[in-house]
C-alpha cells in the first residue's frame, strides 16, 4: 500500500512540474484576441444646395473603404451607398492634375501650355529685382 501511494505522489509531482515548465516557458500572445474594430469617420454633408437633403460619408481608414447613408424622410427609411475602395481609385491617379499649368500626369502631351500661374514670365530671384514681360 505505502509503494502505491508513494509511486501515486511521485507522478502527481511529475505532473505538476511538466505544468509549472510550460506554464513559465510558454509565449504571453493573446491567441484568442480578435483583430480591433476599424476605425471610422463620418463627415456630414448636404446634397442639395437648399439643405433639404444630407448625406453623411464613411470612410473606414482600416481598410480603406467609403461608403455613405441618406435618410430618405419622405419614405421613412434609410438608404445606402455600396462601399468603394479608394485604395484602388488613388493608386491610379485618374484625372488628377498636378497643378502646374493643368497638365495631367503623364499626359505626355508636349502642346499643352505649361506657362506657369500669375500671368508673368521673366526672370528673377523672388524678391522684385527681377525682369518681367507680360506675355
Amino acid at each position: 500500500m505505502k509503494n502505491v501511494i508513494l509511486w501515486g505522489l511521485v507522478l502527481l509531482n511529475v505532473l505538476l512540474l511538466t505544468a509549472f515548465v510550460g506554464r513559465i516557458s510558454g509565449s504571453d500572445a493573446a491567441l484568442a484576441q480578435n483583430r480591433r474594430p476599424a476605425d471610422y469617420l463620418l463627415i456630414p454633408a448636404n446634397i442639395a444646395e437648399d439643405g433639404s437633403s444630407a448625406v453623411v460619408y464613411m470612410l473606414d481608414t482600416d481598410n480603406n473603404m467609403l461608403g455613405g447613408m441618406v435618410f430618405d424622410d419622405s419614405r421613412k427609411e434609410l438608404l445606402t451607398m455600396q462601399p468603394i475602395n479608394i485604395e484602388r481609385i488613388f493608386s491610379t491617379g485618374e484625372g488628377i492634375s498636378t497643378g502646374a499649368g493643368g497638365v495631367p500626369r503623364g499626359s505626355g502631351d508636349s502642346n499643352v501650355n505649361t506657362k506657369p500661374r500669375g500671368g508673368r514670365v521673366g526672370t528673377g530671384t523672388g524678391t522684385g529685382t527681377g525682369t518681367h514681360t507680360n506675355p
